[in-house]
């Protein structure tokens, strides 16, 4: 029986239903149809092949529809639909219940549509060449290792379509592999228009991990509730999104909350780069309000897990977007770094129990405009010791901390290693030592030493020129006694300056940050 004497005029593709799942294959790329010699099966023969067997019993129709460019599959409340237009180039879809899993030999990149609600559900891809995964309208839960996973590919784009919810319960703790609800062990891109959340609770639950990771767009909700574990020596924790070697965000929406026991934002063994130069477009919110850990440890002394914002071994680099960032408890810094923290746009708001900036390198800001305050520590750490630990030399700053002249604004154990060479600086923290009182460089006027005798939550406060006109306001979050101040901005006079207290917020600005800077 030859191909020509089955197909309506219209047709081109042929599919085979086999219960709930379709394979399909281009017409024009079939040469022949025929049966075996025991007429038990149907082979179709393709263009330099020895033919494709398919069971004629687990065939319940032949239809010629038109050809499908995509995978689909569709999870059910009882069972899982799938239509495959690549069987024949080599990718397959296996069912058992709600769990799939998706082999592809395919020698091109294959578009899959996942779609549907279903519980207990899991997705494994293993793909030999770049793969996406079109999200839309979908929502999974279940207890298993992952929810979506992709074992094999080096590369994997999930676009985001609609909305999506992913709910994961990591219920037997894998100290080897933790779970986490999307795992992709090379390149992974988040993007789309759509809209995802991910909840993760039970114990050390991960929800998010990746080789690299990249966001270009989207929406994208993480919830970790799943608490940390302890034992003498060790510490386990749950992390927001873990990625082993980049973490990269261009654009879209990310906020995370990381509610409990040494629950982690994003940790990264790279550098962390988020937002292309002066792109508003990208938000990004962290919340890490869960309390730290503490253990034994092997060695005599005290294990502390906290539950910081953003953690690298590498370095933190800040382009652009609207940035806000929230720790609270003790070793919860808002960004920790290993070798430097770099901040050259956007508008960053951080309120940390810890640092909010803390970096073993050098920290330097460059643009946008920074607001960090510390409830606990210091509002921004270098452990740099050497000239240039802290640079300043563009863009707007307003840090402070509350906790008293133990704890700085600006910290690198040492004011002559800070460089001071443009922007808009205001900052209140450290003792106010006389002898301490000059910066290592400076290309701008600045005044180093006290400004306030108290400072008020209630109150706002303007730093004006000589002739009355406001440079800059501010206000804070809490009452506190003042400790040394640091003012500087273009053209500014150390000699002649005052700051104007007010009850009413400031009107007629350029620019404001979450409510506590303004500029002018």
């Amino acid at each position: 029986m030859t191909l020509p004497l089955l197909l309506p005029l219209a047709a081109t593709a042929l599919q085979l239903h086999l219960g709930a799942q379709c394979i399909q294959t281009d017409i024009s790329s079939i040469d022949s149809l025929t049966f075996d010699a025991a007429q038990q099966q149907l082979v179709v023969y393709r263009a330099e092949t020895s033919g494709y067997y398919v069971p004629i019993s687990s065939i319940d129709s032949i239809s010629f529809p038109q050809l499908q460019s995509y995978v689909s599959i569709r999870f059910g409340a009882d069972i899982v639909s799938s239509v495959n237009p690549y069987y024949f180039d080599g990718l397959t879809i296996e069912c058992s219940g709600n769990n799939v899993k998706v082999v592809s030999h395919c020698d091109f990149v294959t578009d899959i549509i996942i779609e549907g609600q279903a519980s207990d559900a899991s997705i494994l891809i293993e793909a030999d060449q770049p793969i996406r995964l079109h999200l839309n309208g979908l929502e999974l839960s279940s207890s298993r290792p992952s929810i979506i996973k992709l074992a094999k590919a080096s590369a994997a784009t999930i676009l985001i379509e609609g909305e999506n919810t992913l709910r994961h319960t990591a219920s037997e703790f894998d100290r080897d592999s933790p779970e986490a609800a999307i795992f992709a062990a090379g390149q992974l891109t988040l993007s789309g228009s759509g809209a995802l959340t991910v909840l993760t609770e039970g114990k050390v639950g991960h929800s998010l991990h990746a080789g690299s990771l990249s966001i270009e767009g989207g929406s994208f909700t993480i919830d970790n509730c799943s608490r940390g574990i302890k034992d003498i020596g060790v510490i386990y924790s749950p992390i927001a999104i873990l990625a082993d070697e980049t973490f990269e965000m261009s654009r879209g929406r990310l906020s995370i909350h990381a509610t409990r026991e040494a629950c982690k934002g994003i940790v990264c063994q790279g550098p962390v780069t988020i937002g292309p130069y002066q792109d508003t477009s990208l938000e990004l919110d962290i919340h890490c309000i869960g309390k730290t850990l503490y253990t034994p440890g092997s060695d005599g002394h005290t294990l502390t897990e906290g539950c910081p914002a953003i953690l690298t071994t590498r370095s933190i680099s800040i382009r652009g977007g609207i940035i806000n960032i929230e720790t609270a408890d003790n070793a919860s810094q808002g960004c920790k770094a290993g070798e430097r923290i770099d901040i050259s746009g956007g508008q960053l708001f951080m309120q940390c129990y810890d640092d909010c900036l803390n970096s073993a390198g050098p920290i330097t800001l460059a643009g946008g405009t920074t607001v960090c305050y510390s409830t606990g520590d210091d509002a921004i750490d270098s452990d740099y010791a050497q000239p240039g630990a802290i640079v300043i030399e563009g863009g707007n700053l307003f840090a402070y901390t509350t906790q008293g002249p133990s704890e700085e604004a600006l910290d690198c154990d040492d004011n002559s290693r800070i460089l001071l060479r443009s922007g808009i600086v205001v900052t209140f923290g450290g003792a106010q030592h006389p002898e301490l009182r000059n910066l290592g460089s400076n290309q701008q006027p600045y005044y180093l030493g006290p400004a306030l005798d108290d400072c008020h939550s209630g109150c706002y406060y303007s730093l004006t020129d000589p002739q009355g006109n406001p440079i800059c306001s501010f206000r804070f979050d809490h009452d506190f006694q003042s400790m040394q101040s640091l003012f500087s901005s273009p053209g500014f006079d150390p000699e002649n300056w005052s700051i104007v207290e007010s009850s009413e917020p400031p009107s007629c600005f350029s620019e404001s940050v979450a409510g506590r800077f303004f500029l002018y």
